[in-house]
């Protein structure tokens, strides 16, 4: 049993030559002094295994004495030792592995979040990053309730939360604070509603407080609209927290400029692009192509995770940065080809005004000079102007 261990740690190679060689083969090696034990011949040759340093002296003394033979594949502990020490990211491989399963009981791969209606799970795994626990988290470590109530004591929109932890998930189960309820303030903590902007009032959407102005009216930008202290019949007061909306009608307005030459971006077509790889909370930079770095560019980030057999979530991102280079060069255009840029901008920021609102009316107003194209815009919009200020009353 030891013998047929120590050969395999010394490693073995089989040799053939032609069988009407056998006869000189045999007496050169045993004149050299190298072991070897013969197996079955095959179609006409006869063949051979040596082990350990004899495999090198084998193809010495065969080639030397001008034996022709074909050696087979060095087998054994030596030659495989050799073939992962030219092969380092193969060991490296392989203890990440073996360290990767020896801390997986202990260590969060990776997180799902339920009972969030309108926080996107992103933002709550980065809630849970500023508390002290995300990916790569040291599971024993963790006070989970110390967790759970400095989340709800930093983040009022989130009522109650709950992080339960099975192997190497770890799953967020929350509840946030729904309008109205009394988890949103502090005791002794009450709110006017003033308005955001000038306007005129339309509809009072809101819960709580005294309106002290009415629909119809015309406000400016910091009046307040429902104060949080209402009065009693008897002549006292009483305090509240007037939450909600208050529609009203308010002009916007936006000016487009879009000249017949300018300077633009032109783009090369050479792009140069890195590779990062984010395991757990570390960053290892794999690699970049497409040469020096540019003076000008757009930067395109992206990330993706990777899923072992594609179903597998692993605690493994990919980051890739693209760079398109580009240069400013100065391009003439036709009014035509202005107006329409004008026009295409125009769509884009009237809907960045209009927001959440209702656009109930639009004017546009055009002016071309000898130098390019100018657009004049008007909008009338129904519009949530309220801005809920708290205030405490000890």
């Amino acid at each position: 049993m030891f013998g047929g261990l120590f050969r395999w740690l010394t490693g073995r190679r089989t040799f053939s030559v032609d069988v009407e060689l056998r006869t000189r083969a045999v007496e050169i090696l045993m004149r050299e002094g190298i072991k070897f034990r013969s197996i079955k011949p095959c179609a006409g040759a006869f063949r051979f295994v040596v082990y350990g340093n004899d495999v090198r002296a084998c193809s010495r003394v065969l080639s030397g004495n001008g034996i022709p033979y074909v050696a087979g594949t060095y087998r054994g502990a030596i030659p495989a030792i050799r073939y992962f020490l030219h092969r380092p990211g193969l060991i490296l491989g392989a203890l990440l592995f073996f360290a990767v399963n020896f801390l997986s009981s202990h260590i969060v791969w990776d997180i799902t979040v339920s009972g969030n209606e309108t926080t996107p799970a992103n933002t709550v795994i980065e809630i849970l990053e500023e508390s002290g626990f995300t990916y790569g988290t040291y599971i024993p470590a963790v006070d989970f309730d110390a967790l759970h109530s400095r989340i709800m004591a930093y983040h009022p929109e989130i009522a109650w939360i709950s992080v339960n932890v099975s192997g190497t998930v770890a799953d967020v189960q929350m509840r946030e604070t729904k309008f109205g309820e009394s988890e949103k303030r502090e005791k002794g903590v009450y709110s006017n509603i003033k308005a955001t902007e000038d306007g005129r009032l339309v509809e009072f959407r809101v819960e709580g407080g005294y309106p002290v102005r009415s629909s119809g009216d015309v406000v400016k930008k910091g009046q307040l609209l429902v104060s949080g202290v209402v009065p009693v019949r008897d002549g006292s007061m009483r305090f509240s927290y007037p939450s909600g909306e208050v529609l009203a009608e308010v002009e916007r307005s936006v000016t487009i400029r879009s000249e017949f030459r300018s300077l633009q971006k032109l783009y090369t077509g050479n792009a140069r692009e890195e590779y990062t790889v984010k395991f757990f909370k570390k960053k290892i930079n794999l690699f970049s192509n497409g040469g020096k770095e540019y003076d000008s560019y757009d930067k395109i980030e992206s990330e993706e995770r990777v899923f072992l057999f594609g179903t597998v979530p692993l605690p493994v991102w990919i980051e890739k940065t693209r760079r398109n280079e580009y240069v400013r060069a100065a391009v003439e255009r036709t009014p035509r080809e202005a107006i329409e840029e004008a026009f295409s901008e125009l769509r884009y920021e009237t809907e960045l005004l209009v927001g959440d609102g209702e656009l109930l009316r639009k004017k546009t107003e055009c002016n071309v000079d000898d130098n390019g194209v100018t657009l004049s815009c008007r909008l009338l919009v129904l519009a949530d102007i309220a801005e809920i200020l708290e205030f405490r009353v000890e």
